[in-house]
């Protein structure tokens, strides 16, 4: 073989390796970073159920007296003038 094409091949597995060894990263970035947003969007449609629950707790407590006595002696132990607390 040549001393010329020694240098070809020698230059071109020198680019290959460099490609690689750039390209790889990279595509371990792009693995994680799609990784991070499946667990982001889980999150969100978590919130976003947590949410509409909180509103229609929301919607319930404003629509209904019973229910809204019924959470305020659930959450602040509230009583009436005439009852006696028993724990």
């Amino acid at each position: 073989m040549g001393l010329r094409r020694k240098i070809l091949v020698y230059f071109s597995f020198g680019v290959i390796c460099f490609t690689f060894s750039s390209i790889l990263p990279m595509a371990v970035k792009v693995r994680n970073l799609g990784d991070y947003r499946r667990q982001l969007a889980e999150e969100v449609r978590q919130l976003e159920r947590e949410n509409r629950d909180l509103r229609r707790k929301i919607e319930g407590l404003r629509g209904d007296p019973y229910m809204l006595e019924w959470m305020m002696r659930r959450r602040f132990r509230m009583v009436r003038p005439d009852e006696v607390l028993v724990r």
